[in-house]
């Protein structure tokens, strides 16, 4: 069911998220602040219309690589018989 800590069967609450090992806190960090600032001179920069345009097909696109991505894996995964 869940797991146990310290084998006494009580289920823990308390989840850790590590960051990925390629980028590193830091990383993470300077990610974040590019991103908001793109966001933010973008949309100063281009039309709300402009900027729909842009972003819907790209938000399907990206949700289109991550499908193919987990397929792939689910495929990879797959004892061979």
């Amino acid at each position: 069911m869940g797991a146990t800590a310290e084998g006494k069967g009580e289920v823990s609450a308390v989840a850790t998220v590590e960051p990925a090992l390629f980028i590193g806190a830091m990383g993470l960090v300077a990610l974040a602040v590019a991103l908001t600032v793109s966001c933010w001179v973008g949309g100063n920069v281009l039309p709300f219309g402009q900027l729909v345009n842009w972003i819907y097909p790209t938000v399907g696109y990206v949700g289109l690589l991550f499908l193919v991505c987990q397929i792939y894996k689910d495929v990879k995964r797959q004892p061979a018989d």
